[in-house]
């Protein structure tokens, strides 16, 4: 049954109720790309923490998919996303902070993502 407190036990959230079907396969890092592009554009800048890390967080996993992300990258997302949750004015810049610690969580849980998100970091190379 999906309930929010099921999604809490295993580490998620429902949030505002929003899902994503995501198919078996897809690069998490190339999706969390996608969100985070997202969320950058719809910020309305109001308050400091989602305007500065949006954009951050942004450029960063731009970076990384480009090939030429820095091996501190991983833990800069997590970090930001972390200093960010409850930090900002409305739910937007709290809510940016749940896909980034999802997928850092879930990279570093699944040997695939992170022999894949570990070579783009590394080497420069894209292996998704």
């Amino acid at each position: 049954m999906l309930s929010h407190e099921a999604l809490w036990d295993a580490g998620s959230t429902l949030g505002s109720g929003g899902m994503i079907v995501i198919a078996e396969g897809t690069c998490m890092v190339s999706l969390m790309q996608v969100i985070l592009r997202f969320y950058h554009h719809e910020s309305c800048g109001q308050c400091t923490p989602c305007r500065h890390g949006t954009g951050w967080m942004h450029r960063i996993i731009d970076r990384i998919v480009a090939g030429e992300g820095r091996p501190e990258d991983i833990e800069r997302l997590y970090y930001i996303s972390k200093f960010n949750d409850g930090t900002t004015i409305c739910g937007l810049g709290t809510r940016r902070a749940t896909p980034a610690l999802a997928s850092s969580t879930s990279s570093a849980t699944s040997s695939s993502t992170t022999s894949s998100t570990s070579a783009r970091v590394s080497t420069g190379t894209w292996n998704a």
